[in-house]
């Protein structure tokens, strides 16, 4: 089944599949800002993630921060270092996820029903 929300017709049609990909790479970055989840999880998570998707703004959003995460992944930095510049690659695609907020919601509630 396809989704399509007008409200955010820039982002196009998303299958649920889709949808649920992009729910967990949001709930990925959370965790990344709440410390629980490394650069490493979010830069193997992000490529895996590109790779499945098929609408290419997504595919755009998800992909643009993997070299910066891997730059940082090749600095010596502390970890705190580290997540808070993973923070600061990332920041377009949480922008880009919080614009799908409202579809990713639809569907985490109509998935919670059946």
């Amino acid at each position: 089944m396809e989704r399509n929300d007008p409200n955010h017709a820039e982002h196009g049609t998303l299958t649920d599949i889709e949808i649920r990909l992009l729910s967990n790479v949001l709930d990925a970055l959370d965790r990344l800002f709440d410390g629980d989840s490394s650069p490493i999880d979010i830069h193997d998570l992000l490529l895996a993630t590109g790779h499945a998707l098929k609408h290419p703004p997504s595919i755009e959003y998800v992909l643009d921060p993997v070299p910066g995460l891997q730059a940082i992944l090749r600095n010596s930095g502390s970890p705190e270092d580290q997540q808070q510049l993973s923070l600061e690659a990332t920041n377009n695609l949480r922008h880009y996820l919080a614009d799908l907020d409202p579809l990713i919601s639809s569907w985490a509630c109509a998935t919670a029903r059946q």
